[in-house]
């Protein structure tokens, strides 16, 4: 394929080509290692302050909690099994019923449970926790190459985001004057607990100036909550002390 020469100079002549390369390398691949490459690229890290000011506060996902259910072909997956075969595992029927998987590629924790179940924590995004999940289903397809293993059932049941300001927050006054809506016992826990009203998040506030955004399903509601109940907490933002 030729190049028409661009008025721009050989400066983007030379990202033109390197784009066209690049697409005839995904134009060549089998779809299944076309949509490999895509899932490497895409989403393993959270993607929330993209396209905003760096003068916002914008709630940057940490740990997303979702859950699946693996259907098989078997009534029961043998954990001990999966433990023998597994380097990055521990489990403990005596303790609990779960095998702990620590997944290297995304980085990510599961607790798999002979029934089927699966809760993924340590996701930063929906697409690492689905990454995720079918890493699960390839480890059981390859350990039991005689049985079929589907996921179903998924879901996100918590979002936590949190939001690093360069102001300290006055805990003990917010805590003073929304004594109806707040929680606050520095002898137990250093955090403030603001629950808003008819809001879906609960809001973690820390004299440091972290704040913690959590009990949320969707990204969308952590942000909006956030958004809507920024103005009641930004009065008590201070000037760190020196």
């Amino acid at each position: 394929m030729k190049l028409k020469k661009l008025e721009h100079g050989p400066a983007t002549t030379r990202r033109c080509t390197q784009s066209i390369q690049a697409l005839s390398g995904f134009q060549g691949m089998s779809p299944d290692a076309c949509k490999e490459a895509l899932l490497n690229i895409l989403d393993n890290r959270s993607c929330c302050k993209k396209f905003h000011s760096r003068k916002e506060f914008i709630p940057t996902c940490h740990n997303m909690v979702t859950t699946m259910h693996v259907k098989s072909s078997i009534n029961k997956i043998d954990l001990a099994t999966v433990a023998r075969c597994s380097n990055n595992s521990t489990y403990d029927r005596k303790r609990f019923a779960a095998i702990t998987l620590r997944i290297d590629n995304p980085k990510t924790t599961a607790l798999l449970f002979s029934s089927g179940k699966v809760v993924i924590t340590g996701a930063t995004s929906r697409q690492m926790s689905i990454n995720a999940a079918r890493a699960i289903i390839h480890m059981l397809r390859r350990l039991f190459p005689h049985e079929t293993f589907k996921q179903t059932g998924y879901n996100i049941q918590n979002v936590v985001c949190n939001i690093s300001t360069d102001q300290e927050i006055d805990v003990q006054k917010m805590y003073t004057e929304q004594a109806s809506h707040t929680t606050f016992q520095p002898s137990i826990f250093p955090g403030l607990i603001f629950r808003p009203p008819d809001s879906p998040v609960v809001l973690l506030l820390f004299k440091s100036g972290r704040i913690v955004v959590t009990g949320a399903k969707k990204y969308d509601d952590i942000f909006t909550g956030f958004k809507n109940v920024f103005d009641v907490i930004k009065p008590y933002f201070v000037l760190k002390s020196d």
